[in-house]
């Protein structure tokens, strides 16, 4: 719940933010463009998350049961409190991934709001001289 409050509190402000500057004849590709980058960059982020999560979670089991005795032995594995533990480790791998997607993410925004637009004499058709306006 409070996830889907705080993605409809910052998608729409968000939307509106990228499409302001667009010039009205361009907003239709301003628009998809913008959908286009939250849905693969979405994508991708879950995909890289969900993958970092699931390594942490199969290489902390692999290393408790590596240390663990035999079953039924004192020293045995108590599988419960290992899934939880390998959760949390995963959960922590997730979240550090997450922190660092972030900032290269913040990086390449500022990059990217510095790069100014200059509008080129050329900007018609290449080989064909721009002509007067009446």
């Amino acid at each position: 719940v409070v996830q889907a409050i705080g993605m409809g509190l910052i998608f729409v402000p968000l939307t509106l933010t990228a499409v302001s500057r667009v010039d009205k004849e361009d907003s239709g590709v301003g628009s998809a463009v913008l959908n286009t980058v939250q849905q693969v960059g979405g994508a991708i982020g879950i995909a890289v998350l969900g993958t970092v999560f699931a390594n942490g979670i199969t290489e902390r089991m692999t290393e408790m049961q590596a240390f663990a005795g035999p079953p039924g032995g004192p020293e045995a594995l108590d599988m419960d409190l290992a899934q939880k533990v390998a959760q949390a480790f995963g959960t922590t791998q997730t979240f550090d991934v997450a922190v660092w997607m972030m900032v290269v993410a913040t990086v390449i925004t500022i990059v990217g709001l510095s790069i100014k637009h200059e509008d080129l004499s050329t900007d018609g058709i290449p080989g064909v001289p721009e002509t007067a306006d009446a």
